[in-house]
């Protein structure tokens, strides 16, 4: 709690309930780590929480069988890039559950059935270039950037502005609250699903 410019790297964290927690902190670099869980005994075990914090940095660190989100952030200029998560059970809040404006996603491997990432209360955010084997959702988001993702699915409840180029996917969810939301140069697999609910 309260730390600045703090460097994590080339750990192995395992059997945890909250491997890396940062609170009221900034400049925080999580890079090079393996996280881990092998037990069920804890309390939903997460990876890295965030909460109430900018400017970190999580990068090029491996995730595997978390019950949780491997991610759970609440804060500003948060960059998740380069990192793999496998086997993430947490279908509720996604495996990278995030919070907060001005976040950037970028070029991850997300191998989960489940939502891989999940955007709620979060503005001006960027998701890009990730390679996702489950699905995006976004709750109460705007102006929000998602593109160049290859992925399974698409889900937008209750949000405006948000702008979703050069995807591949192949599902697609809108709410009747979704409204002026843009979406150009995508690519729809072959029996692309589009569902409209209210």
């Amino acid at each position: 709690m309260g730390r600045n410019h703090v460097n994590i790297t080339n750990l192995n964290i395992e059997k945890y309930t909250a491997g890396v927690r940062i609170t009221d902190s900034s400049h925080i670099n999580i890079v090079g780590n393996s996280f881990k869980e092998e037990t069920a005994v804890m309390d939903t075990p997460m990876g890295i929480v965030i909460e109430a914090s900018s400017d970190v940095l999580i990068e090029s660190n491996n995730f595997t069988s978390i019950s949780g989100p491997a991610i759970a952030s609440n804060g500003k200029n948060i960059i998740v890039r380069r990192n793999t998560l496998t086997d993430i059970i947490d279908g509720i809040d996604g495996s990278i559950a995030i919070e907060g404006s001005l976040n950037t996603i970028t070029d991850n491997k997300i191998e989960t059935a489940t939502t891989s990432i999940r955007l709620a209360e979060a503005d001006s955010n960027i998701i890009a270039r990730n390679h996702i084997t489950g699905g995006v959702s976004l709750v109460s988001c705007s102006d929000n950037q998602i593109f160049g993702n290859n992925l399974t699915s698409i889900r937008l409840v209750i949000g405006s502005n948000n702008t979703f180029f050069d995807n591949y996917l192949t599902e697609l969810e809108l709410d009747e609250f979704a409204v002026n939301n843009t979406f150009y140069g995508n690519t729809f697999a072959a029996g692309l699903e589009v569902r409209f609910y209210d």
